[in-house]
């Protein structure tokens, strides 16, 4: 019985010790699970926030690139307008001029208006008997010099628009490229959003399998550590009464064995 009873005690204590050893590796394992749930949920949160970001840059992106493409258009809508236009009045400069630069002519052979030097020491001739024709002559002299004022005009205006057709057009081409190098820079900002939201939806994917496996985890944990107390809180709890009691009881056992034997404890 005395052997029984040293039996118990020491499965007590072993018992005590798998009990303190497994509650603390119980105790810490849940609090690293808990830790790396945390974290989880955080990551998980921050993915969330990254994805709606960059939804809202992607379509913000698209609309900006957009808004370029229709600018693009228009400004070449309205340049074709001001080529047409620069067309038209270079058109109608070059006719002014081709017609008023030959009436000129006809109206110079007309009139003769020839420049003519006198020979040195000659006399000078009297006028002319039809002084009259010589009067229409001088006005006539006026309407050429007008005309003439009308072809330079008209040149002058055809080189101002050859001009400004040249700077509209060197100013749109600027605009073009301009813009086409802003849409090319903001598509490859797209591809490297979209390649980031495809990154963070793959691991906000994997973040909650994580998650969930470290749930699962826990509520293991959990449930071992409601058996572990179950089996082990009364040992715990009572292991220094029942070793004080066992050894105690031994004690008693070994007394009456030596009383039966005719041992004197007077």
């Amino acid at each position: 019985m005395v052997v029984d009873i040293k039996q118990q005690l020491k499965d007590d204590v072993k018992h005590k010790d798998y009990c303190t050893a497994e509650l603390a590796e119980n105790e810490k394992t849940t609090m690293i699970a808990t830790d790396e749930k945390s974290d989880l949920e955080a990551k998980i949160e921050d993915l969330k926030a990254t994805i709606d970001t960059l939804t809202k840059d992607l379509e913000a992106k698209a609309a900006e690139i957009a808004e370029m493409q229709v600018q693009v258009k228009r400004a070449s809508e309205d340049r074709e307008m001001e080529n047409k236009e620069f067309q038209q009045t270079v058109a109608d400069q070059r006719a002014t001029q081709q017609i008023l630069t030959k009436a000129l002519n006809r109206l110079k052979d007309v009139y003769g208006f020839v420049q003519t030097k006198q020979e040195p020491g000659a006399d000078t001739a009297p006028p002319p008997p039809g002084f009259s024709d010589y009067k229409k002559s001088q006005g006539a002299g006026g309407v050429l010099s007008m005309m003439e004022g009308i072809i330079t005009d008209a040149k002058v205006m055809e080189t101002e628009a050859i001009t400004a057709e040249q700077d509209s057009q060197s100013a749109y081409e600027s605009f073009v490229k301009n813009t086409n190098d802003s849409i090319a820079s903001a598509q490859k900002a797209i591809i490297n959003m979209k390649e980031s939201k495809a990154k963070a939806e793959e691991n906000l994917t994997q973040a909650n399998e994580d998650l969930k496996a470290t749930m699962n985890e826990l509520e293991q944990l959990a449930a071992y550590a409601a058996d572990l107390h179950k089996s082990c809180d009364f040992t715990l709890k009572n292991f220094d009464v029942r070793q004080a009691g066992m050894q105690q009881e031994i004690e008693a056992l070994q007394q009456a064995k030596s009383v039966l034997s005719g041992a004197d404890f007077n």
